[in-house]
């Protein structure tokens, strides 16, 4: 039976294969995280931020939650979606107060959309010299106004309390901006590439401090490695594949050629290598852009990250240390970080897209 909390609070990470729910309190101390699900939806159900089916998604969270004695009381949502717009501009250096307004009234000439159509956010990259001027530098956040409301409309179905809809990039720049240490003993200093290998893509942040420097997509995702398997291994369908490569424990293995194992590892670099190339061109756009930008390290998140070995492909690519996150100093939980990081960073609240 699920209860009433106005202590703990769920957060609901959507992405194109499950919905990742956490719940859990954000303090001055930190987030403690009491519980965690993770829930399978199907392509027709839900994919790329589009609900194709509310009463089928409404019944497996519902659920999901009721088996799970998830909290009632107020909910907050990440989505991941391709259909979310991002785009770096400068205003004229101004007081806090007078951002939205200028953004309100010159929104079309920044980007090319119906500002009707879009719930705009935007977050502060810091303050920049342009031709002896000082202005702010800001990345705007639009949404399609049908996917939030959507979201919104399926929070309230589940007898929750929706409150803030974030987005993935902002929800792993609040999670490291509120902590010192990864894994223990790794400082957070300087700029920090998180990257997460997707289904669809495979998603870039770049956070410095509290800012938010890049978020990019490279729509080259894991689903490109099982299509690759699918023809070392004809009979089996794409579930049956997904069980060979999360079976997978690292690539550093020896296997004799003629093994599953061996064609598994073999197709898992050869994916891994597809993908670094794109990025490194994110990481020259990144270091491109302001004297002294770069990046300082890789932390890997969710997907192919818990198969050891690929740290260190990144680290031999780049020439950057890279870690998995398993750790943070600044939040207590006993699942699996790097796969809910998402969800644990959408718990911080510091000002996102409200309802």
């Amino acid at each position: 039976m699920r209860i009433f909390t106005r202590k703990n609070v769920l957060s609901f990470d959507f992405t194109n294969t499950e919905i990742k729910v956490v719940e859990g309190k954000y303090s001055r101390k930190g987030l403690v995280i009491d519980k965690s699900i993770s829930v399978p939806v199907a392509r027709d159900i839900y994919w790329d931020g589009i609900i194709h089916d509310m009463e089928h998604i409404t019944y497996l969270l519902g659920q999901a939650l009721n088996s799970n004695n998830m909290a009632l009381g107020e909910a907050y949502g990440v989505i991941n979606t391709t259909e979310i717009l991002t785009r770096g501009i400068m205003i004229p250096k101004v007081e806090d107060n007078e951002i939205d307004s200028i953004i309100h009234y010159q929104l079309e000439d920044y980007i090319p959309i119906n500002a009707e159509d879009y719930v705009v956010n935007h977050l502060k990259l810091g303050p920049i010299m342009d031709e002896g001027i000082e202005k702010i530098n800001l990345m705007l956040v639009c949404v399609p106004k049908s996917i939030v409301e959507s979201h919104l409309s399926l929070i309230k179905k589940l007898k929750l309390k929706p409150m803030v809809l974030d987005y993935s990039g902002n929800a792993i720049r609040k999670l490291l901006m509120i902590n010192q240490q990864i894994n223990g003993s790794n400082e957070i200093t300087g700029s920090i590439a998180a990257i997460g290998f997707g289904y669809e893509s495979s998603i870039i942040n770049i956070i410095d401090g509290d800012l938010l420097k890049v978020s990019r997509l490279v729509d080259i995702g894991w689903k490109y490695l099982i299509e690759s398997l699918s023809h070392v291994f004809p009979g089996l369908n794409e579930n049956e594949i997904k069980e060979k490569i999360n079976a997978l424990t690292s690539i550093d293995e020896d296997y004799e050629s003629n093994t599953d194992e061996y064609k598994v590892i073999n197709g898992v670099k050869t994916y891994i290598n597809s993908v670094f190339p794109n990025i490194d061109m994110i990481f020259r756009y990144y270091s491109a852009g302001q004297v002294g930008n770069d990046v300082d390290y890789i932390v890997l998140l969710d997907g192919l990250s818990n198969i050891d070995g690929i740290e260190k492909m990144c680290t031999n690519f780049f020439n950057k240390p890279t870690i998995r996150m398993k750790s943070l100093n600044r939040v207590k939980f006993d699942g699996d970080l790097s796969k809910y990081a998402n969800a644990i960073g959408g718990l911080i609240r510091l000002g996102e897209v409200k309802k």
